[in-house]
């Protein structure tokens, strides 16, 4: 907050948008910049590539969808404002991947000062920005900035990047088009920079992947002779594009080969987005499940947070659809053998006592595993919760560590009895912190008792016990409760009434996206449609098409790649054992 502030004196205070269809350009550049502002005050955290990890983790879900809007496109509701922000940040570090950041940051000092008190385009940014590449000889000649540029704000999505290659004449051909979870009309394309390395040269290279407005299927690009046919290629270094990609199946093995076997070849970042690839492109059915596994089994050699940070937001969502099928003791022994979960469990236990740390690799590491493991119900860190969470109730200075004190409530009110859940409430009506109170609501939904559940969904609504801003926190704890999921149903709709006296649409629309979340049936689905369209008239169009939209992926993925999931963890798990 403090580095954006900082950052607005220049960017929006001494230079101000031009109108106000353009005062979002402005407002992704003080994202973009606070970040690289908050990483230079904490040099040694990695807070930048941590922060745009998740941005860009969240923006490709969202805009993933079908009905997703064009940048320059008019926002109806508070998350596609959120969502145009973040891309736009997203947008940038791509111009910073290409340019670099001396160059950038003399692109935008030229920028202030030519339009110093005065109101400026977006247009006369990316002007400023392109000069300033242009004389540092690091844009081509036939690139323009504002045709790039262009080509990512009107339209909406990001691509998918195909990659081929030819193992007989020894080519690489990249074709683009946009990836969604179903089929769209059209065929949109982006000026997209390509930057590629290999196994035998780790040397970043890069080459533009273009967009012909007038026949955008002829977008490709053919690379000659970058590689040896036995070696791996690596699109997207340091992970600066918004794009995912797809590589052809030799080229997976590859890639999955060297995990496997020399994993610090692939930089961090990369390792993270090959996993998001791979499990999002066998979601949507592009990709053989057996493929995504092979990637995940090489996290048992993985170490960094980026990478596990990734792992963790896919496996549990695909935990959500999972833990109500029958299917799910199977999809628990993926989870605990993919990364060889227990003995990361064990190093984790002997490293917990020292957090906190400001050691950002440690802080983040330590607490995914230690929650990765406890959730999929690891015997030895369930007990190991138990006996924090009991030392910590005889012996007041005895502190669960920051990170782990969320999983240790949780663990210790699913597995314990009344007691354990009367001690947090006893300690929510005496704490005062907001991100306490959340930690205790979050872990008091853990319970898998039908009186403490519905508690909950009392208190989330009595702004007495529940401040409106934790509701919504509070509601989807106990709706990715298997237990709670049917009473947080009855409860929305039983005072769906009451709820549009006390919120807006986007309110409305945050408190409905908790149920929506969970839904994977086509009986819930067609259900919450009936209660929509009946009860909500006035909601946009737009928004009820994207919730719509999210939980038709899931029933699909449900009905169509559910045991394509299993299969292939069955084969994962006997290539394991064996």
């Amino acid at each position: 907050m403090v580095a954006e502030y900082f950052v607005r004196q220049w960017n929006g205070i001494l230079v101000s948008a031009s109108s106000w269809a353009e005062a979002w350009i402005f407002d992704g550049l003080t994202a973009y910049l606070s970040i690289q502002l908050a990483n230079q005050l904490m040099p040694l955290s990695g807070y930048n590539q941590t922060r745009l990890l998740d941005l860009n983790l969240w923006v490709k879900q969202e805009d993933s969808m079908a009905h997703a809007v064009a940048l320059k496109g008019l926002p109806t509701n508070k998350q596609q404002e959120s969502l145009r922000v973040s891309k736009l940040c997203l947008l940038f570090n791509m111009i910073n991947s290409v340019i670099g950041l001396k160059v950038m940051e003399t692109g935008l000092k030229a920028f202030w000062l030519k339009y110093a008190n005065k109101t400026a385009t977006g247009m006369q940014l990316w002007t400023e920005l392109q000069d300033a590449a242009r004389r540092a000889h690091l844009l081509p000649r036939g690139i323009d900035l504002n045709h790039v540029m262009d080509s990512w704000l009107n339209q909406q999505g990001y691509p998918l990047l195909v990659v081929n290659r030819n193992y007989e004449d020894n080519t690489v051909t990249i074709t683009q088009q946009r990836y969604t979870a179903v089929t769209l009309p059209g065929n949109p394309c982006w000026w997209i920079p390509i930057t590629y390395m290999t196994q035998s040269d780790r040397t970043p290279h890069q080459e533009w992947l273009s967009c012909d407005d007038a026949a955008p299927q002829l977008s490709a690009i053919t690379l000659k002779n970058i590689s040896r046919p036995d070696e791996w290629v690596l699109i997207n270094v340091n992970g600066s594009n918004l794009q995912r990609t797809l590589y052809d199946l030799k080229n997976w093995a590859k890639l999955n080969q060297i995990l496997s076997t020399a994993t610090e070849q692939i930089p961090p970042i990369n390792r993270a987005h090959l996993v998001d690839d791979a499990l999002n492109l066998a979601w949507q059915g592009m990709l053989p499940y057996s493929v995504a596994m092979g990637i995940l089994g090489y996290l048992s050699n993985e170490t960094n947070h980026y990478v596990w940070q990734v792992a963790i937001h896919n496996l549990e969502k695909l935990h959500t659809i999972m833990q109500t099928t029958t299917g799910y003791r199977i999809f628990r022994q993926l989870e605990k053998n993919a990364g060889k979960l227990e003995k990361k469990f064990l190093r984790t236990k002997e490293n917990s006592s020292l957090l906190p740390s400001p050691d950002i690799q440690m802080y983040t590491f330590i607490p995914i595993i230690y929650r990765l493991a406890c959730h999929f119900q690891l015997a030895a860190c369930v007990k190991d919760a138990a006996e924090r969470f009991n030392a910590a109730v005889l012996d007041p200075s005895k502190e669960i560590p920051d990170g782990l004190r969320e999983t240790v409530y949780c663990m210790a009110v699913r597995y314990g009895m009344e007691l354990e859940w009367l001690l947090l409430r006893d300690k929510y009506n005496v704490t005062e912190t907001i991100s306490e109170r959340r930690i205790l609501l979050r872990a008091m939904a853990c319970s898998v008792d039908h009186w403490a559940l519905e508690k909950l969904l009392q208190w989330s609504f009595d702004r007495g016990k529940v401040s409106k801003m934790l509701t919504i926190d509070l509601l989807s704890a106990v709706a990715h409760n298997s237990v709670g999921f049917i009473l947080v149903k009855k409860y929305l709709y039983n005072h769906i009434d009451d709820i549009k006296r006390m919120y807006d649409n986007d309110g409305i629309l945050e408190i409905l996206q908790s149920f929506v979340n969970v839904i994977s049936t086509w009986e819930d689905l067609e259900d919450f449609k009936d209660f929509v369209q009946e009860n909500l008239p006035r909601i946009s169009n737009y928004s009820i098409t994207n919730f719509f939209e999210a939980a038709t992926a899931k029933v699909d993925w449900r009905q169509y790649r559910y045991y394509d999931l299993l299969k292939a963890i069955r084969e994962f798990t006997i290539a394991y054992l064996g």
